[in-house]
């Protein structure tokens, strides 16, 4: 969550809301306590028929798709070659993570990083300094 200086690397930060479904980890006090901690706003959608007066939204794969995406393309490459450490493993898959979110998106007309940077809040990205928590200074000094 603290800013990187890596041409690319443009999905960071810290969000102002997460919308999740009703899995284990929306449920988990851990996680609500740590995104309580970054001020980020956790929202869960309506189980189908909970309210009993309409259909709810339904989740249909597209969450999980580039999760499956990085496990089939990019963690098959250490079969052939294992990195040398943990700081090495993570560079790999930064460079992976920079490649597959400037590709052409399946159903849209740009890619996930075009998309992200054009929707960015005008107060910039919400950062972590180092060592001190939450922050609102966003990235390249703009404060939030």
């Amino acid at each position: 969550m603290t800013p990187k200086d890596e041409d690319g690397l443009v999905l960071q930060g810290i969000p102002k809301m997460l919308y999740l479904d009703n899995g284990p980890v929306a449920k988990s006090a851990v996680f609500r306590r740590v995104m309580a901690q970054l001020s980020v706003e956790v929202r869960t959608h309506m189980p189908k028929g909970s309210d009993g007066r309409r259909v709810t939204a339904r989740a249909k794969g597209k969450v999980e798709r580039p999760f499956r995406t990085v496990k089939e393309a990019h963690e098959t490459l250490y079969h052939f070659h294992t990195p040398q450490n943990e700081a090495k493993a993570n560079l790999w898959l930064r460079r992976y993570l920079i490649r597959y979110n400037s590709q052409p998106h399946r159903s849209e007309p740009c890619s996930r990083a075009e998309d992200w940077l054009a929707h960015l809040p005008v107060e910039g990205v919400r950062a972590m300094r180092a060592g001190s928590g939450n922050s609102d200074r966003g990235i390249g000094g703009v404060s939030a």
